[in-house]
């Protein structure tokens, strides 16, 4: 194990220092649902005062029911709110091998937005509330997490990265993204972080200088290697050798229609292999490529205690080869 001896400020300035690589920390999950909820937060965003309750009792049962989700806060922005109406994202892995989340949106009167959830992750009733539904498809959502009173790094490194989304980037193209300051995304130590929708990427120590490229994608994905997270649609291992693949294809592999599947750990060196099966959106390209990647205990880094957290083993992957077959 390796451990970083540097005394710093904020946890993400400790991993950054030691070198910590995030690729592999997206949260995977079947069903997003982010919803409006106005501050102040609790730690655990359903926590907080401002959670419908009726809300929180459907995700609960949820939870019992084994429903894969996940549940993200997003403050009400004053241009992007309607007064009287609660705004709700859905976003669904309904199909392994599209590129993006299906969207829904819906702008709904509070009372209605358990039913709503309820419909949602159970997949039933939703033709009830198809008066209330967006037709946004088309809109890219941009989640900066902002949320200070679960890590002081999100709020103090995450406003800015936001600002700067939302008042230059959105403004130049309001009727094809929006951004939103939003609760916790998962990986406080490699603030400040962003989850991309439709498609579902996660990315990490955000910089100003970094969005040209995450953004509008001036340049080469390389240059934001470091930054990965992970695709949510894949588990660690997969996200660790979809990294090794977007930096062989660039941009172009996100537009792809992409199918992973994991062969058995090879028992001598913990490798496994991750076959990744790809179709371009107009079949001029398809293929394969195979990824051996492993977790590397003898990589695995022990930050100090920053930012009021106890030390957490933080694993790292190692890709060991790629090969694309013919």
């Amino acid at each position: 194990m390796v451990e970083s001896t540097a005394v710093m400020a904020f946890c993400s300035q400790v991993a950054q220092a030691a070198g910590y690589h995030p690729i592999g920390t997206a949260p995977t999950f079947h069903t997003h649902l982010a919803l409006e909820c106005p501050l102040p937060w609790e730690r655990e965003v359903t926590d907080s005062a401002t959670f419908p309750t009726e809300v929180g009792d459907v995700i609960t049962h949820a939870t019992e029911d084994g429903i894969e989700h996940r549940i993200t806060g997003l403050m009400p922005d004053p241009e992007y709110m309607q007064a009287g109406l609660t705004r709700l994202f859905s976003y669904a892995h309904t199909d392994d091998q599209s590129p993006i989340y299906a969207k829904r949106e819906y702008l709904v009167p509070p009372a209605r937005l358990s039913a709503l959830v309820e419909a949602l992750l159970y997949d039933k009733g939703l033709q009830e509330f198809d008066a209330y539904e967006q037709a946004t498809g088309h809109i890219r959502e941009l989640f900066v997490c902002n949320h200070g009173s679960r890590d002081r790094c999100c709020a103090t490194f995450g406003f800015p990265i936001y600002r700067e989304l939302r008042e230059v980037y959105a403004r130049a193209q309001p009727d094809a993204l929006r951004v939103w300051r939003c609760s916790h995304l998962g990986g406080h130590r490699m603030a400040p972080t962003l989850l991309d929708f439709p498609e579902g990427r996660y990315y990490a120590y955000v910089t100003t200088e970094s969005l040209p490229n995450l953004i509008g994608r001036e340049g080469s994905f390389a240059a934001l290697e470091s930054q990965y997270r992970g695709w949510s649609k894949l588990s660690p291992l997969e996200q660790a050798a979809e990294h090794a693949v977007l930096l062989v294809e660039d941009w172009p592999w996100t537009t792809y229609g992409v199918k992973s599947a994991i062969e058995v750990a090879n028992a001598d060196d913990g490798a496994s292999t991750v076959t990744l099966t790809y179709t371009a959106p107009d079949s001029t390209a398809r293929g394969t490529y195979q990824v051996k990647v492993r977790e590397a205990p003898e990589r695995t880094l022990s930050f100090p205690s920053s930012c009021g957290k106890e030390d957490e083993p933080q694993p790292q992957f190692v890709v060991e080869g790629i090969e694309k077959l013919p």
